[in-house]
């Protein structure tokens, strides 16, 4: 049985946008001192140099690095800089250690009652400036009304290159395609040797900073050093303290910062929380348990509908859809344009198409093509989910599996991964091709280097002001993780009771004015509160 370990990585981590570009970041800078340098005391040792630098904000379309962004990117309310930092903080004794040229949008307010500035952290491969540059929503508006919005692109993505550059597109094509049965001793070999030439691939084709092994860069682009160069960016905004918003992958760069800078943050919001501990084998069930659920709630809805091509019963409707789809682990149903759909696209667009209700209906219209032999329709689910419009690949979609394996911790193994397998199977026969279950390899079980990333901290000492907020219906990130870490810091939860990835600043006006509010005011919200 293939489990799709490696579709469970993106899944959690990718936001699905549009065709890269050129990238056109810098790799170096000069460091300048700002006109107005924070207390000294509040400096880590050796990084002196880097912290109070002065920003020369300038227009932001120099910093599209993907084409979809460039008509976001004209918006002259938003300004854009680049700010440095070393490469390796452990060399910063070293006078001529490699800098990094980071890059940071802003979106000022223009409100006379500013409070200070709030960073928004999202997944590992969506970029920090868009989310300002696409903050459109009346949600945004209110938040800017009291806070500057700042988002920056993290080391090795967009502009803040050199970007992670694994595979090429014809390669990614074809991991695609190979739908290996790791039943087999045959198949698991395939699947163990897709992984590793993946790895090898981001040793190969990334081009490091002058002066940087490849390998050593590749092991620098983790959530450990984002949460420092977030630190340099707040001296260098002139800020004492910052408000965070993290969403989805982006909870953990908030709180490994406010683990190692506790009095730098005001008051922060975690949406969509990512794991909150180290049971591997309780978050890879967690996961298997919401992916389920959600297709369980779309077939209570499908079934209202008179065109559903399923069926209410789950059990009946998990038969059905296993009738249509374990016929292309052995026969990919060719598409027009020469494409081939095969059970792991069938999977990634289920995965995609029932994540979110919005995408339902699209869902269902796939389904019952499928039903008629035509697979173009889930194939482009498929491309959404893989980031993939006009024959090209989203330039992202290499960090976005690289980043967890960097952060770690390292994936299950032996005995473990095998009980993974089984009892996700058993709880989730959505994901059963038929075969004896077992676990599939992904890049991060080839990584050639140690995670980074320390274990999360059961406790905060000094904790500032924070909201939880957790999605009933989240696959990426299950709800009972935002509960689980809600308990463990005495802390607000707002329970969203919908079938998406993430609430807040979502367009759901409910939670948008309530955690808004909390950021404004810091008063915990009421017990049980939902929206």
């Amino acid at each position: 049985m293939r489990t799709t370990r490696l579709v469970g990585v993106l899944v959690l981590v990718l936001l699905a946008s549009c065709t890269s570009t050129t990238n056109s970041s810098s790799t170096s800078a000069v460091l300048t001192v700002g006109p107005s340098p924070l207390a000294q005391s509040t400096i880590p040792a050796g990084l002196e140099r880097f912290y109070n630098q002065s920003l020369a904000w300038e227009r932001c379309e120099p910093y599209v690095t993907q084409e979809y962004q460039r008509s976001a990117y004209k918006n002259p309310v938003l300004e854009c800089a680049r700010f440095s930092v070393p490469v390796d903080y452990a060399d910063v004794a070293n006078p001529d250690t490699p800098v990094l040229a980071l890059a940071v949008m802003r979106k000022k307010t223009a409100d006379s009652a500013r409070i200070g500035a709030v960073v928004v952290t999202r997944g590992s491969t969506d970029l920090g400036m868009n989310m300002v540059a696409f903050a459109y929503g009346i949600g945004h508006v209110d938040l800017n009304k009291s806070f500057d919005l700042v988002g920056f692109d993290q080391r090795g993505l967009g502009a803040s290159g050199p970007t992670i550059e694994c595979l090429t597109d014809d390669q990614l094509d074809a991991m695609r395609a190979s739908d290996h049965r790791t039943g087999t001793a045959e198949g698991l070999a395939a699947a163990t040797a897709e992984a590793a030439a993946f790895t090898s691939g981001c040793v190969a084709n990334t081009t490091p900073p002058a002066g940087v092994d490849v390998q050593t860069y590749l092991g620098l682009v983790g959530t450990r050093e984002a949460a420092k160069d977030l630190d340099i960016l707040r001296s260098a905004l002139g800020e004492e303290q910052l408000s965070l918003v993290g969403k989805s992958y982006g909870t953990r760069l908030a709180r490994e910062y406010t683990e190692e800078f506790t009095a730098h943050v005001r008051a922060m919001v975690l949406d969509g929380v990512y794991p909150p501990g180290t049971d591997l084998l309780a978050t890879e069930h967690a996961w298997y348990k919401a992916i389920q659920q959600a297709f369980e709630e779309y077939t209570k809805r499908c079934a209202s509908t008179l065109s559903c091509p399923l069926d209410a019963d789950p059990a009946l409707a998990v038969a059905k859809y296993q009738a249509l789809i374990r016929p292309l682990l052995d026969q990919p149903l060719p598409l027009s344009g020469g494409r081939t759909l095969g059970y792991d696209d069938a999977i990634a667009a289920t995965q995609y198409g029932i994540a979110n209700s919005l995408e339902w209906g699209s869902f269902s219209s796939a389904v019952l093509a499928l039903q008629r032999g035509r697979g173009e329709q889930l194939m482009d689910l498929a491309d959404e989910y893989w980031g993939y419009y006009a024959g090209e690949y989203w330039s992202a979609l290499d960090a976005a599996i690289v980043l967890p394996c960097v952060d770690g911790p390292a994936p299950l193994a032996g005995a473990q991964a095998v009980q993974a397998a089984t009892d996700g199977i058993r709880t989730a026969p959505i994901l059963d091709g038929g075969d004896q279950p077992g676990p599939f390899p992904g890049p991060c079980d080839t990584w050639p280097g140690e995670p980074t990333l320390d274990p999360p901290a059961a406790s905060v000492p000094g904790l500032p002001p924070t909201l939880i907020v957790s999605t009933v219906g989240d696959t990426a990130t299950p709800h009972q993780f935002g509960v689980e870490l809600a308990a463990a810091w005495d802390v607000s939860l707002l329970t969203v009771n919908e079938t998406m990835q993430a609430g807040y600043l979502s367009q759901i006006t409910c939670v948008d004015e309530i955690a808004t509010e909390f950021l404004v005011t810091l008063q915990p919200i009421e017990e049980g509160a939902s929206c």
